[in-house]
């Protein structure tokens, strides 16, 4: 990010040089108006931070002629002077300018443009959101969408990931603590929907929330009041929910692992983020997306995927999707040095096992296979699958394979026999 402070002040240059630390980070000092507008000319400036000129006695007269030389520019005056300031300014600025390009719904098929409608629709709405989807189709993206659509816009977007809270540490989580509550509460703590008030909270992965916290969060949702650990005093709240899973919830109820009574709370409005291989017409958009934002990102020349390279990544079938491409496409920025990537370049990276089921040679190997080996075979392949697509949790896949985790470990441990 290249940016431009104005200031005689050096400790406040220097305060914006150590907020300014990343590779891709470029600081340019100016001294006075001509100093401002030449640089303007010549970089692609993203925020011009003004605190003090020479020779400028209003500041906010520079606003309208720095708007004509880089109309894309943004401006930010400044009357503080402290270390701290600066770099929270820094840093929550950075942060919204790297939510804002990450929030990106890349796509132009017919899939991606109704799940982009639905999502909008639902966004000018007050109606709780069900996504559902495969890992790694965006769901997360997609509820970002949703806040920045919204009326709550402008409000707090709070995300809890559902899987990666402990059981024992996830009430706290969801409705905070007071201090003492219990051993290591050594101070107050506001909870994850006292965070989203007024706004919107996130739960992902919620099929994994245990049963007691449910019960729970479904009364909270119900009267819209919550209450600390270790505290009498109920507390008003205002949140809208937002919740995604790659499971079958209906499912989950039939098995006693999810409620009714929640899953009715939060699917009022359900929309299903299509995988990858539905929407295959975008692959050449995001590669090209991806690409452009890597390049940047690790100073890299950006490098082209030939016709016939995308017709092969087209026909793949991306069991981790959008977030297996984006992977995929940096691994070869990063590793391959020509500018040009060929078919022989991509099948290197892909592991065709994968579509094992739409390859000829697959037949062609298992011909003669007894039916003992060639049911080995698959469940292998199946299992390798499952465990990629859940980060390879031992607990999570079994869960979602419906076994124990013991038996998976035990049937593991033959199959690699």
């Amino acid at each position: 990010m290249n940016v431009i402070i104005g200031s005689l002040k050096l400790h406040i240059i220097n305060d914006f040089m150590d907020a300014f630390q990343d590779k891709d980070d470029k600081v340019f000092s100016v001294q006075n108006a001509d100093m401002c507008f030449e640089i303007l000319e010549r970089e692609k400036i993203a925020i011009c931070f003004l605190e003090s000129l020479a020779g400028e006695k209003k500041l906010k007269d520079l606003l309208l002629p720095i708007y004509r030389t880089s109309p894309k520019t943004k401006v930010i005056l400044l009357n503080q002077e402290s270390k701290n300031i600066c770099t929270e300014v820094v840093s929550n600025i950075k942060q919204s300018l790297t939510s804002r390009s990450e929030n990106i719904m890349v796509g132009k098929s017919v899939e991606m443009f109704n799940t982009k409608k639905m999502i909008d629709a639902a966004a000018s709405s007050v109606s709780r959101v069900l996504l559902l989807g495969e890992n790694g189709t965006g769901k997360e993206m997609a509820a970002k969408r949703l806040h920045e659509k919204s009326s709550r816009a402008k409000k707090p977007f709070v995300c809890v990931n559902c899987a990666a809270v402990p059981e024992s540490l996830m009430e706290s989580e969801f409705f905070g603590h007071v201090k003492g509550a219990f051993t290591g509460a050594s101070c107050d703590r506001i909870g994850k929907l006292e965070q989203a008030d007024g706004g919107i909270l996130f739960l992902d992965e919620v099929a994994e929330m245990p049963l007691s916290i449910q019960a729970k969060l479904l009364r909270a949702l119900q009267e819209m009041k919550i209450c600390r650990i270790g505290s009498n005093k109920e507390r008003n709240i205002d949140v809208r929910i937002i919740a995604a899973t790659n499971k079958d919830l209906k499912k989950e109820v039939l098995n006693g692992r999810f409620r009714e009574d929640l899953y009715y709370r939060l699917n009022v409005i359900s929309i299903r983020i299509p995988p990858l291989r539905e929407r295959s017409d975008d692959i050449p958009f995001l590669i090209d997306y991806f690409t452009k934002k890597l390049s940047v990102e690790n100073n890299l020349e950006v490098k082209k995927f030939d016709k016939d390279a995308i017709a092969y990544l087209k026909k793949y079938s991306w069991p981790g999707n959008v977030r297996q491409l984006k992977n995929f496409v940096e691994r070869i920025m990063v590793l391959e040095d020509n500018l040009i990537i060929y078919e022989k370049d991509v099948r290197k990276y892909i592991d065709e096992e994968n579509t094992f089921a739409k390859t000829e040679d697959f037949w062609k190997t298992i011909e003669q296979f007894s039916l003992k080996e060639a049911r080995d075979l698959f469940e292998e392949i199946f299992i390798e699958k499952k465990l990629q697509e859940n980060q390879y949790n031992l607990a999570k896949t079994a869960s979602v394979l419906g076994v124990f985790p013991s038996n998976l470990k035990t049937k593991l441990l033959r199959l690699k026999k």
